[in-house]
Protein backbone atom coordinates (compact mmCIF):
# COMPACT_ATOMS: atom_id res chain seq x y z
CA UNK A 1 0.00 0.00 0.00
CA UNK A 2 1.25 3.08 -1.27
CA UNK A 3 0.60 6.80 0.34
CA UNK A 4 1.48 9.99 -0.19
CA UNK A 5 2.45 12.59 2.12
CA UNK A 6 0.73 16.23 1.16
CA UNK A 7 1.63 19.02 4.28
CA UNK A 8 0.68 17.21 7.73
CA UNK A 9 -1.80 15.10 6.24
CA UNK A 10 -1.46 11.81 4.18
CA UNK A 11 -3.33 10.14 1.66
CA UNK A 12 -4.17 6.09 0.63
CA UNK A 13 -3.04 5.93 -3.11
CA UNK A 14 -3.14 2.25 -3.86
CA UNK A 15 -4.00 -0.34 -1.97
CA UNK A 16 -3.75 -4.40 -2.82
CA UNK A 17 -7.06 -6.25 -3.06
CA UNK A 18 -8.99 -6.97 -0.20
CA UNK A 19 -6.75 -5.65 2.34
CA UNK A 20 -7.59 -1.92 3.07
CA UNK A 21 -8.92 -1.43 -0.20
CA UNK A 22 -12.12 0.73 1.53
CA UNK A 23 -9.50 3.53 2.84
CA UNK A 24 -7.71 4.14 -0.86
CA UNK A 25 -8.46 7.77 -1.43
CA UNK A 26 -8.56 8.48 1.88
CA UNK A 27 -6.97 11.26 3.68
CA UNK A 28 -6.02 11.52 7.10
CA UNK A 29 -3.21 13.57 9.81
CA UNK A 30 -0.48 12.59 11.01
CA UNK A 31 -1.87 12.13 13.99
CA UNK A 32 -3.93 9.09 13.04
CA UNK A 33 -0.99 7.53 11.61
CA UNK A 34 2.12 8.13 13.63
CA UNK A 35 3.92 4.94 12.21
CA UNK A 36 3.95 6.64 8.91
CA UNK A 37 4.44 9.94 10.74
CA UNK A 38 7.79 8.73 12.20
CA UNK A 39 9.04 6.94 8.89
CA UNK A 40 8.97 9.90 6.76
CA UNK A 41 10.16 12.21 9.99
CA UNK A 42 13.39 9.74 10.69
CA UNK A 43 13.73 9.00 6.62
CA UNK A 44 14.25 5.35 7.42
CA UNK A 45 11.81 2.15 7.58
CA UNK A 46 9.93 1.44 10.74
CA UNK A 47 8.74 -2.30 11.64
CA UNK A 48 6.29 -3.09 14.58
CA UNK A 49 4.48 -5.98 15.60
CA UNK A 50 1.94 -3.39 17.80
CA UNK A 51 0.27 -1.57 14.74
CA UNK A 52 -3.22 -2.04 15.88
CA UNK A 53 -2.72 -0.12 18.94
CA UNK A 54 -0.38 2.32 17.74
CA UNK A 55 -2.73 3.74 15.00
CA UNK A 56 -5.74 4.79 14.95
CA UNK A 57 -6.65 3.52 11.49
CA UNK A 58 -6.06 0.04 12.66
CA UNK A 59 -9.69 -0.10 13.68
CA UNK A 60 -10.39 0.58 9.82
CA UNK A 61 -8.49 -1.95 8.38
CA UNK A 62 -9.07 -4.42 11.15
CA UNK A 63 -12.65 -4.76 9.65
CA UNK A 64 -11.14 -5.64 6.76
CA UNK A 65 -8.33 -7.76 7.81
CA UNK A 66 -6.84 -8.10 11.20
CA UNK A 67 -3.10 -6.76 11.22
CA UNK A 68 -0.62 -5.95 13.92
CA UNK A 69 3.07 -6.15 12.41
CA UNK A 70 3.15 -3.69 9.97
CA UNK A 71 7.10 -2.21 7.79
CA UNK A 72 6.57 1.27 6.66
CA UNK A 73 9.06 2.53 4.02
CA UNK A 74 9.56 5.88 3.11
CA UNK A 75 9.66 6.53 -0.14
CA UNK A 76 11.84 9.35 -2.36
CA UNK A 77 14.25 11.80 -1.88
CA UNK A 78 13.79 15.62 -1.63
CA UNK A 79 11.97 17.21 -4.28
CA UNK A 80 12.41 20.80 -5.47
CA UNK A 81 8.67 22.05 -4.20
CA UNK A 82 10.40 21.52 -0.52
CA UNK A 83 8.82 18.26 0.04
CA UNK A 84 11.68 16.03 1.98
CA UNK A 85 9.40 12.16 0.99
CA UNK A 86 6.94 11.43 -1.44
CA UNK A 87 5.16 8.61 0.84
CA UNK A 88 5.53 5.54 2.41
CA UNK A 89 5.12 2.00 1.16
CA UNK A 90 3.79 0.02 4.06
CA UNK A 91 3.71 -4.05 4.49
CA UNK A 92 0.92 -5.62 6.83
CA UNK A 93 0.01 -8.85 7.85
CA UNK A 94 -1.97 -10.52 11.19
CA UNK A 95 -0.88 -11.84 13.91
CA UNK A 96 2.26 -10.58 15.69
CA UNK A 97 4.96 -12.49 14.23
CA UNK A 98 7.84 -10.50 12.77
CA UNK A 99 9.16 -10.19 8.95
CA UNK A 100 12.09 -12.73 8.23
CA UNK A 101 14.79 -11.31 7.01
CA UNK A 102 14.44 -12.08 3.46
CA UNK A 103 11.60 -10.35 3.33
CA UNK A 104 12.23 -7.56 4.70
CA UNK A 105 15.81 -7.74 1.97
CA UNK A 106 12.67 -8.28 -1.05
CA UNK A 107 10.35 -5.76 0.77
CA UNK A 108 13.39 -3.00 0.65
CA UNK A 109 14.23 -4.15 -2.59
CA UNK A 110 11.09 -3.65 -3.70
CA UNK A 111 10.67 -0.18 -2.20
CA UNK A 112 13.79 1.10 -3.97
CA UNK A 113 12.47 0.61 -6.90
CA UNK A 114 9.65 2.54 -6.69
CA UNK A 115 10.78 5.17 -4.33
CA UNK A 116 12.83 5.81 -8.07
CA UNK A 117 10.12 4.80 -10.18
CA UNK A 118 8.12 8.19 -8.26
CA UNK A 119 10.88 10.22 -7.93
CA UNK A 120 11.28 10.00 -11.47
CA UNK A 121 7.63 10.31 -12.19
CA UNK A 122 7.25 13.14 -9.55
CA UNK A 123 9.69 14.94 -11.15
CA UNK A 124 8.16 14.95 -14.54
CA UNK A 125 5.25 16.17 -12.85
CA UNK A 126 6.68 18.83 -11.36
CA UNK A 127 8.32 19.89 -14.46
CA UNK A 128 5.73 20.38 -16.58
CA UNK A 129 3.11 21.79 -13.93
CA UNK A 130 6.37 24.62 -13.82
CA UNK A 131 6.31 24.63 -17.50
CA UNK A 132 2.11 25.08 -17.20
CA UNK A 133 2.34 27.85 -14.92
CA UNK A 134 4.67 29.61 -17.08
CA UNK A 135 2.65 29.72 -19.94
CA UNK A 136 -0.13 30.35 -18.07
CA UNK A 137 1.65 33.37 -16.65
CA UNK A 138 2.77 34.52 -20.14
CA UNK A 139 -0.68 33.97 -21.78
CA UNK A 140 -2.13 36.46 -18.49
CA UNK A 141 0.65 39.05 -18.84
CA UNK A 142 0.16 39.33 -23.00
CA UNK A 143 -3.43 39.50 -22.38
CA UNK A 144 -4.29 42.08 -19.21
CA UNK A 145 -1.16 44.30 -20.43
CA UNK A 146 -3.18 45.20 -23.66
CA UNK A 147 -5.32 47.39 -21.91
CA UNK A 148 -4.89 50.39 -20.07
CA UNK A 149 -8.02 51.26 -19.13
CA UNK A 150 -8.54 50.08 -15.16
CA UNK A 151 -11.59 48.66 -15.80
CA UNK A 152 -10.81 46.15 -18.71
CA UNK A 153 -7.92 44.93 -17.00
CA UNK A 154 -9.56 44.12 -13.76
CA UNK A 155 -12.40 41.91 -16.36
CA UNK A 156 -9.58 40.19 -18.05
CA UNK A 157 -7.83 39.38 -14.49
CA UNK A 158 -10.99 37.74 -13.42
CA UNK A 159 -11.41 36.18 -16.25
CA UNK A 160 -8.13 34.75 -16.47
CA UNK A 161 -7.81 33.99 -13.61
CA UNK A 162 -11.60 31.73 -13.01
CA UNK A 163 -9.98 30.06 -15.90
CA UNK A 164 -6.40 28.78 -14.92
CA UNK A 165 -7.97 28.27 -11.31
CA UNK A 166 -10.82 26.00 -12.77
CA UNK A 167 -12.90 28.17 -10.50
CA UNK A 168 -16.80 29.13 -10.93
CA UNK A 169 -16.44 31.96 -9.40
CA UNK A 170 -13.88 35.11 -9.40
CA UNK A 171 -14.02 38.91 -7.29
CA UNK A 172 -11.85 41.16 -6.93
CA UNK A 173 -11.75 43.55 -4.05
CA UNK A 174 -9.74 46.58 -3.62
CA UNK A 175 -8.58 47.50 -0.01
CA UNK A 176 -9.47 50.97 1.96
CA UNK A 177 -7.98 51.54 5.61
CA UNK A 178 -9.93 47.85 6.82
CA UNK A 179 -12.04 47.88 4.26
CA UNK A 180 -12.96 45.45 1.62
CA UNK A 181 -14.59 46.74 -1.70
CA UNK A 182 -15.89 44.64 -4.33
CA UNK A 183 -14.55 46.21 -7.45
CA UNK A 184 -15.96 43.74 -10.00
CA UNK A 185 -16.75 40.19 -10.04
CA UNK A 186 -16.73 37.08 -12.48
CA UNK A 187 -19.35 34.37 -12.39
CA UNK A 188 -19.49 31.23 -14.19
CA UNK A 189 -23.10 30.37 -13.58
CA UNK A 190 -24.32 34.45 -13.62
CA UNK A 191 -24.89 34.67 -10.13
CA UNK A 192 -24.27 38.33 -9.44
CA UNK A 193 -22.20 40.38 -6.49
CA UNK A 194 -22.66 43.66 -5.35
CA UNK A 195 -20.12 45.91 -6.59
CA UNK A 196 -19.22 48.19 -4.44
CA UNK A 197 -20.03 46.54 -1.35
CA UNK A 198 -17.74 47.05 1.36
CA UNK A 199 -16.73 44.54 4.38
CA UNK A 200 -14.52 45.11 7.72
CA UNK A 201 -11.68 42.91 7.08
CA UNK A 202 -11.37 41.91 10.47
CA UNK A 203 -15.22 39.58 10.27
CA UNK A 204 -13.47 37.62 7.11
CA UNK A 205 -11.12 34.81 9.08
CA UNK A 206 -9.73 33.98 5.42
CA UNK A 207 -9.30 37.93 4.20
CA UNK A 208 -7.40 38.61 7.54
CA UNK A 209 -5.10 36.43 7.32
CA UNK A 210 -4.34 36.80 3.86
CA UNK A 211 -3.40 40.55 4.25
CA UNK A 212 -1.92 40.02 7.38
CA UNK A 213 0.73 37.07 5.90
CA UNK A 214 0.60 38.46 2.13
CA UNK A 215 0.51 35.31 1.04
CA UNK A 216 -2.05 33.52 -0.73
CA UNK A 217 -4.77 31.54 1.75
CA UNK A 218 -6.88 28.28 1.14
CA UNK A 219 -9.89 28.21 2.89
CA UNK A 220 -13.49 26.88 3.25
CA UNK A 221 -17.02 27.84 2.62
CA UNK A 222 -18.01 32.05 3.61
CA UNK A 223 -19.13 32.80 6.27
CA UNK A 224 -22.36 34.41 5.19
CA UNK A 225 -24.08 34.93 8.20
CA UNK A 226 -22.37 38.02 8.40
CA UNK A 227 -23.08 39.29 4.87
CA UNK A 228 -25.82 41.32 3.75
CA UNK A 229 -28.87 39.54 1.38
CA UNK A 230 -28.58 39.00 -1.03
CA UNK A 231 -24.94 38.42 -1.36
CA UNK A 232 -25.56 35.83 1.48
CA UNK A 233 -27.56 33.64 -0.90
CA UNK A 234 -25.04 33.94 -3.78
CA UNK A 235 -22.63 32.59 -1.68
CA UNK A 236 -24.24 29.87 0.26
CA UNK A 237 -23.68 27.13 -1.92
CA UNK A 238 -20.01 28.14 -2.27
CA UNK A 239 -17.36 24.70 -1.05
CA UNK A 240 -13.72 26.07 -1.32
CA UNK A 241 -12.25 29.57 -1.69
CA UNK A 242 -8.71 30.72 -2.70
CA UNK A 243 -7.83 34.06 -1.14
CA UNK A 244 -4.95 35.98 -3.08
CA UNK A 245 -3.28 39.17 -1.88
CA UNK A 246 -2.26 41.82 -4.41
CA UNK A 247 1.23 43.17 -3.23
CA UNK A 248 2.90 46.63 -4.17
CA UNK A 249 5.59 47.73 -2.87
CA UNK A 250 4.65 45.93 0.50
CA UNK A 251 1.08 46.69 0.62
CA UNK A 252 -2.31 44.72 0.17
CA UNK A 253 -3.54 47.13 -2.44
CA UNK A 254 -6.71 44.69 -3.37
CA UNK A 255 -7.68 41.01 -3.38
CA UNK A 256 -8.29 38.32 -5.39
CA UNK A 257 -10.74 35.65 -4.24
CA UNK A 258 -11.40 32.75 -6.47
CA UNK A 259 -14.31 29.85 -5.42
CA UNK A 260 -15.79 26.44 -6.29
CA UNK A 261 -19.15 25.62 -5.76
CA UNK A 262 -17.82 21.59 -6.04
CA UNK A 263 -14.78 19.50 -5.15
CA UNK A 264 -12.02 19.44 -5.52
CA UNK A 265 -10.75 21.73 -3.60
CA UNK A 266 -7.78 24.01 -3.90
CA UNK A 267 -4.25 23.04 -3.40
CA UNK A 268 -1.02 24.32 -2.48
CA UNK A 269 0.13 24.20 -6.01
CA UNK A 270 -2.85 26.08 -7.25
CA UNK A 271 -1.68 28.94 -5.26
CA UNK A 272 1.68 28.88 -6.88
CA UNK A 273 -0.52 29.70 -9.92
CA UNK A 274 -2.60 32.50 -8.55
CA UNK A 275 0.07 34.34 -6.81
CA UNK A 276 1.81 34.42 -10.43
CA UNK A 277 -1.57 35.83 -11.88
CA UNK A 278 -1.43 38.18 -8.95
CA UNK A 279 2.21 39.35 -9.73
CA UNK A 280 1.00 40.28 -13.49
CA UNK A 281 -2.58 41.80 -11.84
CA UNK A 282 -0.96 44.06 -9.47
CA UNK A 283 1.65 45.58 -12.06
CA UNK A 284 -1.01 45.88 -14.89
CA UNK A 285 -3.42 47.18 -12.89
CA UNK A 286 -1.16 50.07 -11.49
CA UNK A 287 0.08 50.89 -14.68
CA UNK A 288 -3.82 51.11 -16.07
CA UNK A 289 -4.10 53.44 -13.32
CA UNK A 290 -1.30 55.63 -13.42
CA UNK A 291 -2.14 55.83 -17.43
CA UNK A 292 -5.60 56.80 -16.02
CA UNK A 293 -4.16 59.48 -14.05
CA UNK A 294 -2.40 60.78 -16.62
CA UNK A 295 -5.00 61.16 -19.00
CA UNK A 296 -7.02 63.16 -16.21
CA UNK A 297 -3.87 65.71 -16.01
CA UNK A 298 -3.45 66.32 -19.38
CA UNK A 299 -7.15 66.72 -20.27
CA UNK A 300 -7.46 69.18 -17.19
CA UNK A 301 -3.88 70.98 -18.54
CA UNK A 302 -5.55 70.70 -22.50
CA UNK A 303 -8.76 72.16 -21.13
CA UNK A 304 -6.91 74.88 -18.98
CA UNK A 305 -4.50 75.76 -22.21
CA UNK A 306 -7.55 75.80 -24.38
CA UNK A 307 -9.19 78.39 -22.37
CA UNK A 308 -5.96 80.48 -21.33
CA UNK A 309 -5.56 80.56 -25.29
CA UNK A 310 -9.51 82.05 -26.17
CA UNK A 311 -9.52 83.87 -23.00
CA UNK A 312 -5.89 85.57 -24.25
CA UNK A 313 -6.98 85.85 -27.91
CA UNK A 314 -10.09 88.31 -27.53
CA UNK A 315 -7.85 91.19 -25.85
CA UNK A 316 -4.97 90.31 -28.19
CA UNK A 317 -7.52 90.97 -31.47
CA UNK A 318 -8.21 94.29 -29.52
CA UNK A 319 -4.78 95.26 -29.58
CA UNK A 320 -3.66 94.37 -32.51
CA UNK A 321 -6.44 95.94 -34.23
CA UNK A 322 -5.52 99.68 -32.27
CA UNK A 323 -2.16 99.09 -33.22
CA UNK A 324 -3.04 98.76 -37.11
CA UNK A 325 -5.53 101.64 -37.03
CA UNK A 326 -2.36 103.56 -35.65
CA UNK A 327 -0.33 101.87 -38.35
CA UNK A 328 -2.54 103.39 -40.75
CA UNK A 329 -3.19 105.99 -39.35
CA UNK A 330 -7.52 105.61 -39.10
CA UNK A 331 -6.40 107.16 -35.71
CA UNK A 332 -4.80 110.32 -36.91
CA UNK A 333 -1.39 111.32 -37.58
CA UNK A 334 1.08 109.91 -34.80
CA UNK A 335 4.92 111.23 -33.70
CA UNK A 336 7.42 110.33 -35.75
CA UNK A 337 8.88 109.16 -32.42
CA UNK A 338 6.07 106.71 -32.25
CA UNK A 339 6.94 104.47 -35.08
CA UNK A 340 9.59 102.28 -33.49
CA UNK A 341 7.10 101.61 -30.53
CA UNK A 342 4.41 100.96 -32.65
CA UNK A 343 6.39 98.52 -34.92
CA UNK A 344 7.83 96.48 -31.73
CA UNK A 345 4.24 96.67 -30.21
CA UNK A 346 3.32 94.93 -34.17
CA UNK A 347 6.14 92.81 -33.55
CA UNK A 348 5.34 91.56 -30.16
CA UNK A 349 1.59 91.28 -30.94
CA UNK A 350 2.92 88.67 -33.80
CA UNK A 351 4.63 87.09 -31.29
CA UNK A 352 2.19 86.13 -28.83
CA UNK A 353 -0.75 85.28 -31.43
CA UNK A 354 2.03 83.09 -32.60
CA UNK A 355 1.94 81.29 -29.15
CA UNK A 356 -1.57 81.44 -28.53
CA UNK A 357 -2.04 79.61 -31.44
CA UNK A 358 0.21 77.23 -30.94
CA UNK A 359 -1.46 76.60 -27.47
CA UNK A 360 -4.92 75.66 -29.21
CA UNK A 361 -3.31 73.39 -31.76
CA UNK A 362 -1.45 71.81 -28.91
CA UNK A 363 -5.10 71.78 -26.53
CA UNK A 364 -6.99 70.72 -29.95
CA UNK A 365 -4.31 67.91 -30.70
CA UNK A 366 -5.15 66.39 -27.01
CA UNK A 367 -8.28 66.46 -27.64
CA UNK A 368 -8.14 64.83 -30.91
CA UNK A 369 -10.20 67.87 -32.70
CA UNK A 370 -7.67 68.83 -35.18
CA UNK A 371 -8.82 67.58 -38.77
CA UNK A 372 -6.17 66.12 -40.87
CA UNK A 373 -7.62 65.98 -44.70
CA UNK A 374 -5.50 62.90 -46.26
CA UNK A 375 -4.99 63.66 -49.77
CA UNK A 376 -1.72 63.97 -52.47
CA UNK A 377 0.79 66.70 -51.41
CA UNK A 378 3.52 67.58 -54.05
CA UNK A 379 6.66 68.03 -51.46
CA UNK A 380 8.75 70.94 -53.40
CA UNK A 381 5.43 73.05 -53.47
CA UNK A 382 4.93 72.56 -49.76
CA UNK A 383 8.52 72.82 -49.36
CA UNK A 384 8.57 75.83 -51.35
CA UNK A 385 5.42 77.24 -49.75
CA UNK A 386 7.53 77.02 -46.08
CA UNK A 387 10.43 78.66 -47.44
CA UNK A 388 7.72 81.82 -48.93
CA UNK A 389 6.83 82.47 -45.53
CA UNK A 390 9.84 82.35 -43.71
CA UNK A 391 12.00 84.54 -46.21
CA UNK A 392 11.17 88.10 -44.69
CA UNK A 393 12.26 86.70 -41.20
CA UNK A 394 14.88 85.56 -42.99
CA UNK A 395 15.96 88.55 -44.44
CA UNK A 396 15.92 90.79 -41.84
CA UNK A 397 17.85 88.41 -39.94
CA UNK A 398 20.04 88.21 -42.53
CA UNK A 399 20.08 84.54 -42.93
CA UNK A 400 20.47 82.66 -46.47
CA UNK A 401 18.24 80.12 -47.36
CA UNK A 402 19.04 77.40 -49.81
CA UNK A 403 16.54 75.01 -51.36
CA UNK A 404 17.58 71.68 -53.31
CA UNK A 405 14.38 70.11 -54.74
CA UNK A 406 14.63 66.94 -57.37
CA UNK A 407 13.11 67.54 -60.94
CA UNK A 408 10.41 65.38 -60.63
CA UNK A 409 7.36 65.72 -58.73
CA UNK A 410 7.35 64.03 -55.19
CA UNK A 411 4.18 63.14 -54.22
CA UNK A 412 3.17 62.02 -50.51
CA UNK A 413 0.10 61.24 -48.98
CA UNK A 414 -0.39 63.52 -45.99
CA UNK A 415 -2.82 67.28 -45.69
CA UNK A 416 -1.01 70.11 -47.13
CA UNK A 417 -1.56 72.66 -44.61
CA UNK A 418 -0.06 70.51 -41.60
CA UNK A 419 2.76 69.79 -44.18
CA UNK A 420 3.33 73.45 -44.05
CA UNK A 421 2.68 73.92 -41.07
CA UNK A 422 5.52 71.38 -39.39
CA UNK A 423 8.02 73.18 -42.30
CA UNK A 424 7.37 76.47 -40.70
CA UNK A 425 8.00 75.29 -37.73
CA UNK A 426 11.55 73.47 -38.46
CA UNK A 427 12.28 76.39 -40.54
CA UNK A 428 12.11 79.22 -37.83
CA UNK A 429 13.56 77.27 -35.18
CA UNK A 430 16.62 77.01 -37.79
CA UNK A 431 16.34 80.83 -37.97
CA UNK A 432 15.92 81.44 -34.06
CA UNK A 433 18.75 79.38 -32.91
CA UNK A 434 21.37 79.01 -35.87
CA UNK A 435 24.38 80.35 -35.40
CA UNK A 436 25.75 84.33 -37.61
CA UNK A 437 25.90 84.02 -40.80
CA UNK A 438 22.79 81.49 -40.57
CA UNK A 439 21.98 79.12 -43.35
CA UNK A 440 19.23 77.13 -43.51
CA UNK A 441 19.03 74.62 -46.51
CA UNK A 442 15.83 72.70 -47.24
CA UNK A 443 16.29 69.46 -49.65
CA UNK A 444 13.48 67.35 -50.89
CA UNK A 445 14.39 63.32 -51.31
CA UNK A 446 12.09 61.66 -53.76
CA UNK A 447 11.85 57.63 -54.22
CA UNK A 448 10.35 55.01 -51.89
CA UNK A 449 11.00 56.89 -49.00
CA UNK A 450 10.06 60.83 -49.44
CA UNK A 451 11.18 63.14 -47.06
CA UNK A 452 11.97 66.55 -46.79
CA UNK A 453 15.68 67.69 -44.65
CA UNK A 454 15.83 70.97 -43.11
CA UNK A 455 19.23 71.23 -42.18
CA UNK A 456 20.88 74.23 -40.01
CA UNK A 457 24.39 75.41 -39.31
CA UNK A 458 23.71 76.40 -35.94
CA UNK A 459 25.10 75.19 -31.82
CA UNK A 460 23.38 71.79 -32.35
CA UNK A 461 21.27 70.11 -29.54
CA UNK A 462 23.28 68.11 -27.00
CA UNK A 463 23.06 64.26 -26.66
CA UNK A 464 21.20 64.27 -23.36
CA UNK A 465 18.41 66.63 -24.85
CA UNK A 466 17.98 65.16 -28.18
CA UNK A 467 14.97 63.05 -26.74
CA UNK A 468 13.32 64.86 -24.89
CA UNK A 469 13.07 67.94 -27.61
CA UNK A 470 9.47 66.30 -28.63
CA UNK A 471 8.03 66.66 -25.34
CA UNK A 472 5.41 69.00 -24.72
CA UNK A 473 6.60 72.43 -23.51
CA UNK A 474 10.21 71.17 -23.10
CA UNK A 475 13.07 74.24 -24.19
CA UNK A 476 16.40 73.35 -24.02
CA UNK A 477 18.22 75.72 -21.33
CA UNK A 478 20.42 77.58 -22.67
CA UNK A 479 21.64 80.85 -21.44
CA UNK A 480 22.83 82.51 -24.49
CA UNK A 481 19.09 81.61 -26.28
CA UNK A 482 16.73 82.94 -23.01
CA UNK A 483 15.74 85.80 -25.14
CA UNK A 484 14.44 83.38 -28.12
CA UNK A 485 10.64 83.09 -27.56
CA UNK A 486 8.59 80.39 -27.90
CA UNK A 487 6.01 77.98 -25.71
CA UNK A 488 8.76 74.94 -26.24
CA UNK A 489 5.25 73.76 -28.28
CA UNK A 490 6.80 73.83 -32.15
CA UNK A 491 8.45 70.20 -32.19
CA UNK A 492 6.03 68.28 -30.09
CA UNK A 493 2.89 69.51 -32.76
CA UNK A 494 5.01 68.93 -35.79
CA UNK A 495 5.68 65.19 -34.26
CA UNK A 496 2.32 64.78 -33.68
CA UNK A 497 0.81 66.21 -36.98
CA UNK A 498 3.41 64.20 -38.51
CA UNK A 499 2.33 61.12 -37.24
CA UNK A 500 -1.36 61.46 -37.71
CA UNK A 501 -0.56 61.73 -41.22
CA UNK A 502 1.34 58.34 -41.18
CA UNK A 503 4.90 59.65 -41.00
CA UNK A 504 7.37 60.65 -38.85
CA UNK A 505 9.59 63.60 -37.77
CA UNK A 506 13.07 62.57 -36.79
CA UNK A 507 16.50 64.69 -35.46
CA UNK A 508 18.87 63.05 -38.00
CA UNK A 509 21.86 64.38 -36.80
CA UNK A 510 22.95 67.30 -34.45
CA UNK A 511 26.91 68.17 -33.94
CA UNK A 512 27.87 70.70 -31.18
CA UNK A 513 28.76 73.73 -33.34
CA UNK A 514 27.85 72.44 -36.52
CA UNK A 515 24.29 72.19 -36.85
CA UNK A 516 21.36 70.19 -36.98
CA UNK A 517 19.38 68.20 -39.28
CA UNK A 518 15.45 67.23 -39.00
CA UNK A 519 13.52 65.02 -41.33
CA UNK A 520 10.03 64.45 -41.91
CA UNK A 521 9.26 61.78 -43.99
CA UNK A 522 5.76 60.80 -45.35
CA UNK A 523 4.32 57.90 -47.19
CA UNK A 524 4.35 58.47 -50.84
CA UNK A 525 1.02 58.71 -52.75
Amino acid sequence: MVRAAEGDRITFVAATPGMAASLQGSSHSFAQAPVVARALHEGKPIETSNFSKLSPLSSSMQAVLPVDTARVIPLGEALPDGRRRLGVLGFYREGTRPFSPEQRMLMDEFAKRVSVSLHRAELLRLAESTTARLQTAIDVAADISASLDPSEVIRRVLMRAVEAGKADRGVLLRVEDADTVVEDYHDSAGVRDLIGYRHRIALQPLMRQAVRSRRPTIGGRYEVDRMEAPLNLSLADVKHTATIPLVLDGEVTAVLVLSRRQDPPFLPDDLVTFQLIANQAVLALRNARLFAQAQAVTRAQSDFLNMAAHELRTPLSVIAGYVSMMEDGTLGDVPGSWHLPIETLRAKTAELESLISELLIASRLEAGTIPVHHGVVELREAAFTALERVEPRANLLGARLRHRFPEEPVQVSGDAEQVVRILDNLLNNALSYGSSPQEVTVTVHGGPEPRVEVRDQGQGIPAGERDRIFERFYRIEDPARRHVPGTGLGLYISRELASRMGGRLTLDRSLPGKGSTFSLRLPPA
